[in-house]
C-alpha cells in the first residue's frame, strides 16, 4: 500500500516523506528539498565496495555496514532495513519480518547524522537550548546528561532547538545550530522530574529505556524554529560523588577541536568514507568562532539548579563584557 506524501522541516530542509513517523516533525511547506521515501526493491550494484563495519554484532552480523550502490551510499542494518542515501534522496528498504519502529528511530540518529556529513554540516551527538537569543550546546561522548540539562533550561522557558543530533551550520564569522524537532528523550527516573508520571509517555521503543517528551503545549518548555548563533558548546561531565565541584573551564582551540571531532554523531563511520579532511576544517572553524568549555557538576538532580546557575552566568559574562 502507497502512503501519502508529507512535508516537515529538519535542519533547515524541507522534506517531503510517505513515512508514518510517531515523533512530532514540524509541518512544512514550500518546495521540496529533499526525500525520504519508501524503496520496494533492493538497490543495483556495480562492483559493491565495503566501506565501514561496525565493531557491534547482532545476530552474528554488524549491526550496520555500509557500500557503495547505484543509488549512492547504501547503509546496510541487516535485522531491520537498509538505506539508500544522497545528496537529495534517503530510501528505506524495510526487512520482511524486521522491526518498523527501528526504522524512524535509526533515520533519526544515524541515517540523517551521515546525510548532513555528506552535505558539509558537522553533526554532532548534542542538545541544544536558545539562551538570550543564542544557541548553549551541550555535547557529550556518553553519559554526560545532556538531554537533563536541556530539560532543566526548558522547564525554565528555555526554547529548545534539539536533541541528540545537533547540525551545525558555518559562515565566515559565526556557527549556527539548526533546529531538530520538538521532542526530548529522558529516561524514566529523569522524565518524573519534568512530567509526571513518567509512565504515561510513550517509550522511545520497547526495547529502549526512554520516554518521549513532547515539547511545547503538552510537554515542557517550547521549540525554536530557527537556525541560531551559538555562544557556548558545554562537555557536560557528570561526576558521581556528593563532594564534586560545580566549575567550568575553557578549551584552547586546539584542545576544543580534538574534544569536537570525539563528539561527532557518526564518529567512527566519518574516515572511511572519505569526509575526515573537510570536518576537521569545518571543526576547526567551529573552534575558533565559538567558546568551548567543559562543565563538571556532582551527579543528582538535586544539583541541577545550581548548573542552571552557573551556566546563566557564564553565558551573560560575555554580554556583560560588551
Amino acid at each position: 500500500m502507497t502512503l501519502p506524501l508529507r512535508k516537515f522541516t529538519l535542519y533547515g530542509f524541507v522534506w517531503e516523506t510517505d513515512y508514518p513517523f510517531v515523533s512530532p516533525l514540524t509541518p512544512a511547506a514550500g518546495s521540496t528539498q529533499v526525500e525520504f521515501v519508501r524503496g520496494y526493491t533492493q538497490p543495483a550494484f556495480g562492483n559493491p565496495t565495503r566501506r565501514y563495519v561496525s565493531d557491534l554484532i547482532l545476530c552474528n552480523q554488524p549491526l550496520l555496514d555500509i557500500q557503495d550502490s547505484a543509488d549512492g551510499l547504501l547503509l546496510r542494518y541487516p535485522s531491520f532495513a537498509a538505506f539508500t542515501v544522497s545528496l537529495r534522496r534517503i530510501q528505506y528498504i524495510p526487512k520482511p519480518g524486521g522491526d518498523p519502529q527501528l526504522i524512524e528511530l535509526h533515520f533519526l540518529g544515524a541515517v540523517t547524522a551521515l546525510w548532513l556529513e555528506l552535505n558539509g554540516l558537522p553533526a554532532l551527538h548534542a542538545s541544544a537550548v536558545v539562551v538570550n537569543g543564542r544557541a548553549v550546546v551541550f555535547m557529550e561522548h556518553s553519559g554526560g546528561g545532556k538531554s537533563t540539562l536541556a530539560a532543566t533550561f526548558l522547564q525554565r522557558r528555555h526554547a529548545l532547538l534539539t536533541d541528540d543530533v545537533l547540525a551545525v551550520s558555518l559562515d565566515q564569522h559565526r556557527a549556527f545550530a539548526r533546529p531538530g524537532y520538538p521532542q526530548l528523550r529522558l529516561s524514566s527516573k529523569v522524565a518524573d522530574r519534568f512530567l509526571n508520571p513518567a509512565e504515561a509517555l510513550p517509550c522511545v521503543h520497547p526495547k529502549v529505556r526512554k520516554r518521549r517528551i513532547p515539547v511545547g503545549e503538552e510537554g515542557i518548555g517550547r521549540f525554536c524554529t530557527l537556525a541560531t548563533p551559538i555562544s557556548r558548546i558545554y562537555l557536560p561531565d557528570r561526576v558521581v560523588d556528593d563532594n564534586a565541584t560545580l566549575g567550568i573551564r575553557r578549551l584552547a582551540p586546539s584542545e576544543a577541536v580534538i574534544e569536537l571531532a570525539r563528539g561527532s554523531f557518526a564518529a567512527r563511520s566519518i574516515e572511511p568514507l572519505g569526509l575526515q579532511p573537510g570536518r576537521l576544517a569545518a571543526l576547526a572553524q567551529l573552534a575558533e568562532s565559538v567558546t568551548v568549555c567543559r562543565l563538571t557538576y556532582p551527579s543528582g538532580m538535586c544539583y541541577l539548579g545550581q548548573v542552571y546557575e552557573e551556566v546563566m552566568q557564564d553565558v551573560c559574562s560575555d554580554s556583560n563584557s560588551d
